[in-house]
């Protein structure tokens, strides 16, 4: 074998080098607390998301909802644009070292549903209920928050049975955006119903996903996105990967709940401004390198709800983070 001339043994090392500075770089831009102080800014009591304005002394209440593995460094991000008078809930699968002032904390489950998911679930859902026109409801959901929170929309679902369904969702080899599309039809939290129970509250929703792009509503199985799946869906996907007779006592799984709830499309009551309420969407990079961005969507097709205010522009994302990494490292091979 021929040996490498010193030169190109040096060129090497400095392409090496070079890749771990891109990849710092990328890691350092699109961390949470670097997103949210770039998008997040609040001064004088009116608080930026995006190119959404919010004027919070206008809201007899502000309740935050933080949702997945990342929901602690979420709440302590926008504690850190808007101050220590924050109150509202954390819900993930980790205990942090500290908690933000304000927030009641619970450590759910993941990948599969604990009793402390459900006590979440209980938690978010009493104080959404309680919120009315003059309040803003503040949603940060991040990868994780399928299993943090999550509550059986029929009683007769067990947490054994739940849980067992979960594993064999995950187990199953389908992608991400069809397990939640079957979550989504056995909960009482998921495909919309968060912002449903936040109704009359106007509401943003921050999301730092694990999903492609296109698909919102499957970013923690979508508790504030209208939901692009039906039972249909479902039965499809269950057929697809042969989960029925996987699922404990499967004619309770899928009679006695998904056939029983005729999902309500949220897609109506959101996108309409209507039942849902005013719902607006920030979508910040994921926290992987994404695709590129999908094609436009007509406003017919869009799944996405309508905004009060202007459309909010997502910031730079990995791919073009990298790009200007690339530029800026730039080594001649």
């Amino acid at each position: 074998m021929p040996e490498i001339a010193p030169e190109r043994m040096q060129q090497f090392a400095r392409m090496r080098e070079v890749a771990r500075e891109i990849f710092a770089s990328a890691l350092k831009n699109a961390s949470i607390e670097a997103a949210f102080a770039r998008n997040v800014h609040c001064e004088r009591r009116v608080l930026r998301i995006g190119d959404d304005l919010h004027d919070l002394d206008t809201y007899h209440r502000v309740f935050v909802v933080s949702i997945g593995k990342a929901a602690h460094t979420m709440a302590a991000a926008l504690e850190a644009q808007l101050g220590s008078s924050l109150e509202g809930i954390v819900a993930s699968s980790v205990e942090p070292a500290r908690q933000v002032r304000g927030f009641r904390y619970f450590c759910g489950g993941h990948p599969t549903p604990t009793a402390e998911s459900i006590r979440a679930a209980d938690a978010i859902l009493n104080s959404l209920t309680s919120l009315d026109s003059t309040s803003l409801a503040i949603f940060m959901i991040s990868g994780g928050g399928s299993s943090v929170v999550e509550k059986p929309i029929d009683d007769d679902i067990s947490l054994p049975d739940l849980a067992a369904t979960y594993r064999t969702l995950v187990n199953s080899g389908a992608p991400i955006a069809e397990i939640n599309a079957i979550r989504k039809h056995l909960s009482a939290v998921k495909g919309g119903r968060l912002a449903q129970a936040a109704y009359p509250a106007q509401q943003v929703s921050i999301l730092v996903s694990d999903v492609p792009d296109d698909t919102p509503d499957a970013l923690a199985s979508g508790p504030t996105m209208p939901d692009s799946t039906s039972i249909y869906d479902c039965e499809r996907i269950a057929a697809k990967y042969d989960l029925i007779d996987q699922f404990p006592n499967p004619s309770r799984i899928f009679s006695a709940s998904m056939r029983s709830r005729r999902h309500p499309n949220p897609t109506i009551p959101l996108s309409s401004g209507r039942a849902g309420g005013p719902c607006s969407r920030t979508k910040w990079p994921s926290m992987k390198l994404p695709q590129p961005p999908p094609a436009p969507v007509s406003p017919s097709k869009s799944i996405t709800p309508a905004t009060t205010g202007p459309t909010i522009k997502p910031p730079p994302t990995y791919l073009a983070v990298c790009a200007n990494c690339v530029a800026k490292y730039r080594v001649s091979v």
